[in-house]
């Protein structure tokens, strides 16, 4: 009885040290990649609301604060532009908490780092916007 019983203490210790590699695997790949993922589905939801690309350098969240960051943000102009029509290196939306309830983005706020907005008026009247 006694032998089964550390047979089955040494399999649940294993188990465990199994369960935490395997944790800290998959976390670290979250890290690594789940970043990227997160921010082509920014930039995609962003240009399929601006009709028109929009890339985002860098992005990181705060669950706990239900915030989210963007880094070195730029949405192009028209194609004849010859400036973007926003840029900003950072961008904090923070998002309420019935946000979290529906499929709706609800802002609690907005800040932006020295944004830079650009609206060119062509020669025919029409503009970048």
């Amino acid at each position: 009885m006694e032998l089964v019983l550390r047979k089955l203490l040494k399999l649940t210790r294993f188990a465990l040290v199994a369960l935490i590699v395997i944790a800290i695997v998959v976390a670290s790949l979250l890290a690594l990649f789940g970043e990227r993922l997160l921010r082509t589905q920014v930039e995609q939801a962003l240009a399929k609301s601006l009709n028109r690309p929009v890339t985002v350098g860098g992005l990181s969240v705060n669950l706990a604060g239900r915030t989210v960051e963007l880094r070195d943000v730029r949405i192009p102009g028209a194609p004849n532009s010859t400036r973007p029509s926003f840029t900003a290196p950072r961008v904090r939306v923070a998002l309420a908490f019935r946000s979290l309830l529906t499929t709706r983005i609800i802002l609690r706020g907005l800040e932006m780092e020295e944004p830079q907005i650009s609206v060119q008026v062509f020669p025919d009247g029409s503009d970048d916007l």
